[in-house]
């Protein structure tokens, strides 16, 4: 069962409309940095910060439109990574131990980010902002 994630929304179409473009260019930013330190950087917490935040958020907007691990190979992809990631930050992991790991990650991110909306993108975030910060940013 898809998991309904809840949150004050606006009836404005214009409000609504400059929300999505300004997410989309924040998750744009989001996916650029994460691919950058991913790639080519060496600096494990910007890369938890980064990539971490963007396959949460990915993830997260996947299980609540009702995609499951058992059924979508990408999830199950970006679970690995995340896992990566969670090694990196409690173990204080290398990145390169993990690097292949993320980039698969971010791969499989991209293409499930293929099949949700803005909407759903922006849900997941606050939900990660929510549960990082204890209230919707």
């Amino acid at each position: 069962m898809p998991r309904k994630i809840k949150h004050p929304t606006s009836r404005n179409p214009v409000v609504i409309a400059v929300s999505r473009d300004i997410a989309r260019k924040v998750f744009a930013a989001l996916k650029t940095d994460a691919g950058l330190h991913a790639y080519l950087g060496n600096n494990s917490i910007e890369t938890i910060a980064t990539a971490g935040k963007w396959m949460w958020i990915v993830s997260e907007a996947a299980l609540a439109k009702g995609m499951q691990i058992s059924t979508c190979p990408d999830l199950s992809i970006v679970a690995g990574a995340n896992s990566a990631v969670g090694d990196m930050f409690l173990n204080n992991d290398p990145l390169d131990k993990h690097r292949q790991a993320i980039i698969s990650g971010l791969a499989a991110a991209q293409r499930i980010e293929g099949k949700l909306t803005t909407k759903e993108l922006m849900e997941a975030a606050l939900e990660l902002e929510k549960q990082l910060y204890g209230k919707a940013a």
